[in-house]
């Protein structure tokens, strides 16, 4: 229950807490070149519902060369997306993870050809087959589908102040230990900040006592089984870490926009804490016993409630043998910026409208290649800052001079052309 109400202090995040906790977990999947994902704890799914998101081009491929602004680029020339091809979420909440399926069911296919305002606003085309398997259960029940190797990176976010003393003895031993992971990303709320929502001395009016009886500690929700402070924090990761074989950078996010009276922001560090640990041995230094972990989830097995397809394109390279018609890309170019009615256009510009991406199938190394001085006419097209990557700016010279462009027919199966 509530503690007794006391004055609190306005404190608010920009983005929210929880945005910038996925914003952090995003961040990192996408640096390291994640390709498979489980979330423990996924909940409603909010965060499955972002990685299901089709990225906005193919991987680099070899149709860029090592010196493109988009190899070598960082920030937003860099080719940076997440390319996913497995998703896994888990939650014990069944009535959670209904939310969960729902949100990561596949949207209608695109079905070309796509005329007037539709053909510029739709979402991204799906490019590469993903496929999202829902599963009721906690992370102490052992499912091979979750075995080493077979999924990149674990993420459980706010979830292990959720976990019972016994459930979370077994969480390190069993992600890092068993599964072992390249990765594992956690967070949970830094006790020392909640000091930060009441003046000094003062209970938090929305505070919750620990139930368990344990400590004197006012939580930030009413099921938390602990919050630590950042020694507590440092403290368990690192212990974790030596055990089974990771490095752990350990940090935190989230600042109150507004100052604090009192000056404790130094004191009181950041809202949430986060932890990266990296598998640096190829074993744990201290070995987890299966028959133990099976032991002890036997009355708690994982259920498959849903698996998603997502299936790519139909004109994707996965389903097409043909490489993109250049020609058509520049065609596809002059509609776009007769739309726009801006003689010139950037590569950003031109492929966030759909019929781009569509007759470059996904491949940003086609839109390069329509655009090579090689393969214009001069006297049709300029091309500027070719090292600026998706900044490269293309002029239709013929634009205001001509009239707007019919469409062309929806047929990428002709024999390619430059």
């Amino acid at each position: 229950m509530a503690l007794p109400e006391a004055e609190g202090l306005r404190v608010t995040f920009n983005p929210p807490l929880y945005l910038q906790r996925q914003i952090w977990v995003l961040d990192i999947l996408r640096r390291e070149k994640v390709q498979s994902v489980l979330d423990i704890g996924c909940g409603e799914g909010s965060l499955l519902q972002c990685l299901t998101e089709p990225s906005y081009t193919l991987p680099p491929t070899t149709s860029l060369p090592p010196t493109s602004p988009f190899v070598l680029g960082t920030g937003a020339n860099a080719l940076a997306d997440l390319y996913l091809h497995t998703i896994h979420g888990l939650d014990p909440c069944a009535s959670n993870l209904e939310l969960a399926i729902l949100g990561t069911s596949p949207s209608s296919p695109d079905r070309p050809p796509f005329t007037g305002y539709e053909r510029w606003t739709r979402r991204n085309a799906r490019w590469m087959r993903l496929e999202v398997s829902l599963w009721e259960g906690g992370f102490e029940a052992v499912n091979d589908a979750f075995a080493r190797d077979a999924v990149d990176a674990f993420v459980a976010s706010e979830v292990i102040e959720h976990l019972a003393p016994e459930l979370l003895s077994l969480f390190a031993p069993v992600i890092l230990g068993h599964y072992r992971p390249r990765l594992l990303l956690l967070t949970t709320p830094n006790y020392t900040y909640n000091q930060r929502f009441t003046p000094p001395g003062e209970v938090s009016p929305t505070g919750y006592p620990d139930a368990t009886g344990r400590t004197d500690r006012v939580f930030r929700h009413s099921d938390h089984k602990f919050e630590w402070t950042a020694e507590e924090w440092a403290a368990y990761c690192n212990d974790a870490a030596s055990k089974y074989g990771y490095s752990v950078d350990i940090g935190g996010i989230g600042g109150a926009v507004e100052p604090d009276p009192w000056s404790r922001e130094d004191a009181l560090g950041f809202a949430s804490q986060i932890a990266l640990f990296r598998r640096i041995t190829p074993d744990a230094p201290q070995p987890v016993k299966l028959d133990e972990l099976r032991n002890f989830a036997a009355t708690s097995q994982a259920v498959l409630r849903a698996k998603h397809i997502h299936e790519p394109h139909p004109l994707s390279p996965d389903e097409l043998a043909l490489p993109p018609n250049l020609a058509q890309v520049r065609e596809a170019a002059k509609e776009a910026i007769a739309y726009n009615r801006k003689g010139t256009l950037t590569f950003n510009d031109l492929w966030k409208h759909g019929e781009i991406s569509l007759k470059c199938m996904g491949d940003v190394g086609a839109l390069v290649r329509a655009f090579e001085r090689t393969h214009i006419d001069p006297d049709a097209w300029l091309v500027e800052d070719e090292t600026e990557g998706w900044e490269t700016k293309v002029t239709w010279k013929s634009f205001g001079a001509s009239q707007v462009p019919v469409a062309q027919p929806r047929n990428l199966l002709t024999k390619s052309a430059v």
